[in-house]
């Protein structure tokens, strides 16, 4: 996970942890060669804003397919400042203006233009974590087309498997589980200690992530190596439309019903996966499995699920995270 440290310089960056510079992330091909074929299809003679622009490399590319103007937008003065030096170097500055200032308290003093085509890479493994819906909700002052447009999300159910306390981001303990006899009032002191500051609840109703597996599973297959991971069933879509207000409006909320699950589910643990795809323009789409991103996961322990229960999914600002109850 990246951060928002302020950073005034270069000198500051921490390029393996800060937002906007994470060099995995400006390392990423899925996401470079996504957002270069939609950027090449837009950009000609269009007027861009590029929305948290870190080094510049969504602004560089928009400039260099022919842009009319692009508003490169950064709040982090160390970021603003990079990227404008990279700009100047480039000699992109006639069609470049780096802004430093939150997009959110942006008007039309700093954007004087209608814009054409917003382009924002504000996107992590929950999703919507870096404010991407704020952002589209508010561009629509300026006008013009959000890329990318839509997220479409797709909860897929994953018989349980040894792999996953691999792959997961987070540990999934709620509870003080030794597996060996110690002694009843020892095991509840140290219980009562550990939930009295990790609530059961922050655990097993959270979303955690799940990074890699996927992205790697091809290579294993390619390679005859059967891991047995398969998903057994998948929910429909539900679609975030960027582009539309009144839907970027509503809760991101929806659910599983119980009797659509397998009947393995009744009896085992299993997995959930929150798959997602964005679609950028057109016939461009930009697959997770592509990308360094992670997918929301959660196993859901039998002996905790409420039979016949359904499992209900949404998104929560507050923790910026998804959670969930079943």
């Amino acid at each position: 996970m990246t951060d928002n440290t302020v950073t005034n310089s270069p000198d500051e960056f921490d390029w393996f942890s800060n937002n906007g510079i994470f060099m995995p992330m400006i390392n990423d091909r899925g996401r470079n060669i996504a957002y270069k074929k939609a950027i090449e299809r837009v950009a000609p003679g269009s007027i861009i804003c590029d929305v948290g622009t870190g080094t510049g490399l969504l602004s560089v590319l928009a400039a260099k397919a022919g842009a009319k103007k692009v508003y490169s937008i950064e709040m982090d003065p160390g970021r603003a400042n990079y990227a404008r030096n990279m700009i100047e170097k480039l000699g992109l500055s006639d069609t470049v203006q780096v802004i430093n200032k939150n997009f959110l308290f942006c008007d039309r003093n700093d954007i004087p233009d209608d814009i054409d085509y917003f382009i924002s890479e504000t996107i992590g493994s929950p999703i919507f974590n870096e404010n991407i819906i704020e952002i589209a909700n508010y561009s629509k002052q300026w006008g013009g087309t959000f890329i990318p447009g839509k997220i479409e999300i797709i909860a897929e159910v994953y018989r349980n498997h040894p792999i996953l306390p691999l792959v997961y981001s987070f540990s999934e303990a709620f509870e003080f589980q030794p597996e060996i006899t110690i002694d009843e009032t020892f095991e509840k002191e140290v219980n009562d200690s550990f939930q009295a500051q990790h609530s059961p609840d922050s655990v097993l109703y959270r979303f955690n992530y799940i990074n890699d597996l996927f992205q790697a599973l091809p290579n294993f297959e390619t390679d005859g190596i059967d891991l047995k991971f398969k998903c057994i069933y998948q929910h429909t879509p539900y679609i975030v439309d960027l582009n539309d207000v009144e839907t970027i409006k509503n809760n991101i909320e929806f659910e599983i019903a119980h009797f659509e699950l397998p009947t393995y589910c009744r009896y085992e643990h299993f997995a959930i996966v929150l798959k997602w795809k964005a679609h950028l323009v057109d016939d461009l789409y930009m697959n997770v499995e592509d990308t360094l991103w992670g997918s929301p996961a959660k196993t859901i322990l039998k002996h905790v699920r409420i039979p016949k229960s359904n499992i209900k999914m949404w998104y929560d600002p507050k923790i910026e995270n998804w959670r969930l109850s079943y």
